[in-house]
């Protein structure tokens, strides 16, 4: 497999605009979607379909993958839905599309309060990038 960088991004205190913005400003190939539930109560435009939606309108490709939420939703108690799979699910995707920037999403604003630089840290593991 070709190296694939992987980042973080949270939407909170976003709007819709600044998040493309900033996933563009890093040549955003995909958005993996890292949540429980792609839902947004506050902001309908962060909701799974419709994300993918805005995001496809710009060039970058939205993918959901379930296996990797955070069951617990503490980030002192980390459990995935299906940790492998999930693992395995982003790193096949990432090699049949040729993608060069994947960006793992979820709400929380600060990666270190969030599950997503948990999961970031294995994928970078299985692909030994530092």
């Amino acid at each position: 497999m070709k190296m694939v960088i992987f980042k973080t991004i949270g939407y909170g205190g976003r709007d819709t605009s600044s998040l493309i913005s900033a996933l563009k400003e890093m040549n955003t190939d995909a958005v993996i979607d890292v949540r429980y539930k792609p839902y947004c109560g506050w902001n309908r435009d962060f909701c799974g379909e419709v994300l993918k939606e805005k995001l496809a309108a710009e060039g970058i490709d939205y993918l959901w993958i379930s296996d990797l939420g955070n069951i617990t939703r503490d980030i002192n108690d980390i459990k995935l839905v299906n940790e492998e799979r999930g693992i395995e699910k982003v790193l096949s995707v990432a090699a049949q599309y040729d993608y060069n920037m994947v960006v793992l999403l979820c709400a929380e604003a600060n990666e270190k309060k969030c599950h997503r630089s948990y999961v970031r840290d294995k994928l970078a593991a299985a692909v030994n990038m530092p």
